[in-house]
Order: structure tokens, then sequence, then C-alpha cells
């Protein structure tokens, strides 16, 4: 009986493992950005690619660490820093760098907040607030949407567009009151 349910743990927890890992992006119009991610594991990849919030175009590419012409990384962290976290509130970690570019579909000299999923290889707009997103490796596309909480953006991630639970869900904090349009 415990060989069985030592077994049964470990399918279980590969599983959940083998879910595409979220990521958000606080992309600065200085080329500079924050990822926010609940694992270490977003380390393992170079550059990661984003679609920037209410755009529908793919982006590349987020790179952990500064600049190449430069040698300190432009961001510090401190405790007033705003987080994603999931639902489970899991561990948030928090990695500073740049992007190889600045967003195409983002004006001047403004932030804006991106999301990605490690391995994304494509991004398809599916209605309003609503992406489907392709991931290297993964049996099929993961369905991404978000809304407006009362101080927050609201992600919620499917395996299927159809579904009406998410398999997992995050909110970033904008540090301010917004009207909320969740449904």
């Amino acid at each position: 009986m415990k060989v069985m349910l030592a077994l049964l743990l470990s399918s279980v927890c590969e599983v959940v493992s083998a879910e595409p890992l979220f990521y958000l992006l606080v992309l600065r119009h200085t080329g500079d950005a924050v990822l926010h991610a609940n694992s270490q594991r977003v380390l393992q990849e170079a550059a990661l690619p984003y679609v920037v919030v209410d755009t529908t175009a793919m982006q590349c590419c987020f790179h952990i660490g500064p600049k190449p012409d430069t040698r300190k990384l432009p961001v510090r962290f401190n405790e007033d820093t705003r987080l994603s976290v999931s639902e489970e509130g899991a561990a948030t970690f928090q990695f500073a760098g740049h992007m190889s570019r600045a967003p195409a579909d983002v004006g001047g000299a403004v932030d804006a907040l991106a999301l990605g999923l490690v391995g994304m290889t494509s991004v398809a707009a599916k209605g309003e607030r609503t992406y489907e997103i392709a991931v290297r490796g993964s049996a099929g596309p993961v369905i991404v949407r978000h809304c407006l909480g009362a101080e927050g953006l609201n992600f919620r991630l499917y395996r299927h567009a159809g579904d009406r639970q998410p398999y997992a869900t995050y909110y970033y904090a904008l540090g301010h009151d917004t009207e909320p349009d969740c449904q």
C-alpha cells in the first residue's frame, strides 16, 4: 500500500511540474525589466519571449542580467516592490534584466506589463483579453485570460478554451484601486 501511495504521489508531482511555467514582466521604457515568477526554473532559459498585455504579438526577448554594454543591474528590489503570486501562495521570485529591444506595441515613455510561458513558441489573440499560447513540448496550447480585480490584474490559465475552471491563477497588484471587470 505504501508503495502504491508513493507511486501515486510521484505521478501527481510529475504532472504538476509538467505544466508550462507562467511569468510576468514589468517592462520599463528604458529597456530594463523585472521578471516575476513562482519558480527559479526560469533561469534555465537564456531568452524569454513575451506578449505585452492587451497586444497581440509575441516579442523577443527578456534576458536576465544587465545589458551587454553595462555592468550593473539598473533595478533594485525593496519590500515595497509589487509581486505576482499564485493562488496557492507559492514563493515569488524576482529577476532583474533587460529586453532585446523596446516592445513594438508600447509607446515611448510608458512602462508596460507583459506575460509569458517558458517555452512559448507562438501567441494568437482569441478575443478580448484572451490568448492562445503554443508551448514547446506541450500536448496543446495554453489559454490565458486576464481581467481587472479590485487593485490589480488577474491571470487565469486553462488547458482548453471551453474549460470553466482554470488550472492556475495569478494576481499582479497594481498598487491602486481599479474598476473590477472579472466575471
